[in-house]
């Protein structure tokens, strides 16, 4: 290939992997330089242009070589691509934590402080029966806390796996974990979720963590299939996932039509 094949290879392929239109335009003319003076180096050399542009050629190295190395060097600029096993193995749970406790203290601060100090009584005693009042509260911590976050923390994680140009595979491995995880936790007033050391107040708001793997496959398929909320808990992070990772493909295809259209 002369010169401007090689630009014009090494570019498209370059945004088909998900590098900034820029980076790759940067990277595959700064290639193609390289190879333009390694044939005129070559052609002084008393070879023939077209011996000169296969030597280049052969010396420049393997395109797929080439691809590889330049999208390395950019997935190592992001500290996600410098790590990602770590960020979207352990990631998931930390910033689902961090998440967690953000609301917490926004909710103390911003809506419960300014209750106590109006004088609302803002733990009120158990009378044994589940008010509307409480069943909506049940929904909205499970919807902002089980629901709301998660999707944010996932849809988070893509971003920085599509800005790191990491393939669907990290994206997928987040989602697992995060969906695993998520779905460990129940929200509900009592009834199959008991508790040991003393009776529990029929409108008694529990949390409760479970870890059915210790048990056996059965278990665990049971209860991550415990009700129609569970499940889904189980399935967002990965239908997240699923979403954004067309997204990212249809962004990429988009991409490498523009750059066809300009070669």
């Amino acid at each position: 290939m002369n010169t401007q094949e090689v630009r014009d290879d090494l570019f498209d392929q370059l945004v088909r992997r998900g590098l900034r239109v820029e980076y790759a335009r940067r990277a595959s003319e700064e290639i193609a330089d390289h190879h333009g003076d390694l044939i005129d180096e070559l052609c002084h050399s008393s070879l023939s242009e077209s011996d000169a542009t296969a030597e280049a050629t052969r010396r420049l190295g393997d395109t797929r070589t080439l691809i590889k190395k330049t999208v390395r060097e950019y997935q190592r600029r992001y500290w996600c691509g410098r790590w990602p096993l770590v960020t979207f193995l352990f990631g998931p749970i930390v910033l689902l934590f961090g998440a967690w406790l953000a609301t917490i203290l926004v909710a103390g601060l911003c809506i419960l402080l300014p209750m106590y100090l109006m004088g609302f009584d803002i733990n009120p005693p158990h009378d044994g029966v589940i008010s509307v009042g409480e069943y909506a509260m049940n929904y909205v911590y499970i919807a902002w806390n089980l629901f709301a976050v998660p999707t944010l923390v996932m849809y988070g994680l893509a971003r920085l796996a599509s800005r790191a140009a990491l393939g669907p595979g990290w994206i997928c491995l987040g989602a697992t974990v995060l969906a695993m995880f998520v779905g460990l936790w129940v929200c509900d007033f009592p009834g199959d979720i008991r508790t040991v050391d003393r009776v529990t107040p029929a409108d008694e708001f529990m949390v409760v963590i479970g870890l059915p793997m210790a048990e056996s496959w059965q278990a665990t398929w049971r209860w991550y299939t415990r009700d129609f909320v569970h499940i889904c808990q189980f399935l967002l992070p990965l239908g997240i996932a699923g979403l954004m990772t067309l997204r990212m493909k249809q962004l990429s295809q988009r991409a490498a039509g523009l750059v066809a259209g300009e070669c």
